[in-house]
């Protein structure tokens, strides 16, 4: 490659970076986020998290509900009323990738009551950040 081109490559490479399109680290908000994270023990048997009659509830600290699984796993989350009826749970389930954090709600209020629902019923650990 000649100079000419190298210098246009790096001027488009930093025009674009200076632009917020190319992140090298997660946002502050990202890491907050993850900061709060909570451990989780899903005993084999069980299909939700947390047991009944406990729930997680959305904080300020994430805007999405995320967790992290010690292997991959095919998760939904379901969402509960104030009076902790069942409002509706997703109608897909995401599969996530081992000691990765994956979103499985996007964009939810402070203060909502969920619980995941797993595909399947054996034993899983990891962490939930809301």
């Amino acid at each position: 490659m000649n100079i000419r081109k190298k210098i246009t490559a790096l001027v488009l490479a930093s025009g674009i970076a200076a632009a917020g399109l190319i992140s090298a680290a997660p946002t502050a908000s990202a890491a907050t986020c993850y900061e709060s994270r909570v451990v989780f023990n899903k005993d084999a048997g069980d299909y939700y998290l947390p047991d009944s009659p406990t729930f997680y509830k959305t904080t300020n600290q994430c805007a999405d509900i995320n967790i992290s699984t010690n292997m991959s796993r095919d998760i939904k989350v379901c969402f509960y009323k104030s009076d902790y009826s069942l409002n509706y749970c997703q109608a897909n389930y995401t599969t996530t990738t081992a000691s990765q954090w994956t979103v499985i709600a996007s964009d939810v209020n402070d203060g909502v009551l969920f619980r995941f629902r797993f595909r399947t019923s054996g034993y899983s650990q990891g962490y939930v950040a809301r």
